[in-house]
């Protein structure tokens, strides 16, 4: 049984400012990981100070320069997608 998505504002804003080729290519994703969420890695940062308090995963978008965040949660079936990054940004200005 795969599982449902829920998206953060920030997430959803960010794709529809993105060419039509990468919101393909998330979309894509998204139904990817519905059907098998651990394809995406833990989110291990450079920086032990930066880990958040919570058990962050990322995916790299095939074929783009995305990277996605999200969590699984387990209990409720759920991806929760919180931030689309781009591999080619400053990783130190991240989530600003």
């Amino acid at each position: 049984m795969g599982y449902k998505a829920l998206f953060a504002r920030s997430f959803h804003d960010e794709l529809m400012g993105l060419s039509s080729y990468d919101q393909n290519r998330i979309e894509t994703s998204i139904d990817i990981l519905l059907e098998n969420p651990r394809l995406a890695r833990e989110y291990e940062p450079y920086y032990p100070s930066s880990k958040p308090p919570f058990d962050l995963r990322c995916y790299y978008v095939p074929r783009t320069h995305k990277l996605l965040f999200l969590t699984i949660g387990e209990t409720d079936k759920t991806l929760r997608f919180y931030f689309i990054a781009d591999t080619r940004m400053d990783p130190l200005h991240r989530f600003e």
